[in-house]
């Protein structure tokens, strides 16, 4: 196996950190804010849902955001009321977070070893 360029651990490491952000927030989010604060309109997260305003029924992504919340609380049961979806996105959402996490970590570690290389 050859070993990495340097453009290649910099692109790993830029994209892991984008992906890290992307899945990370919505998993950062739904721990601090509940089900409940939402529900009540305390907090408000989302607008409404365009298709439920014109319908009357939610659309496929409508009650995420709640189970988002739930889900963080090991609600699950309750999170799969809100919306069927998710429970397989957030488990989805963690395995992104914490891939990115070792993403990062592989090559922040290839990049030092190859500045003390550099260095000796």
């Amino acid at each position: 196996m050859r070993p990495f360029d340097l453009s290649e651990l910099v692109a790993v490491l830029l994209l892991a950190g984008f992906l890290a952000l992307a899945s990370g927030a919505p998993l950062i989010t739904s721990m601090a804010v509940s089900p409940g604060a939402i529900e009540s309109g305390e907090v408000c997260l989302t607008s409404t849902c365009p298709h439920k305003l014109h319908t009357g029924s939610g659309c496929l992504t409508c009650g995420m955001t709640r189970g988002f919340t739930a889900a963080s609380r090991g609600r699950f049961r309750q999170a799969w009321e809100y919306n069927r979806g998710t429970l397989p996105l957030y488990g989805s959402a963690w395995l992104v977070f914490l891939g990115s996490g070792g993403a990062m970590t592989f090559s922040v570690a290839h990049l030092w070893r190859r500045r003390r290389a550099a260095g000796r």
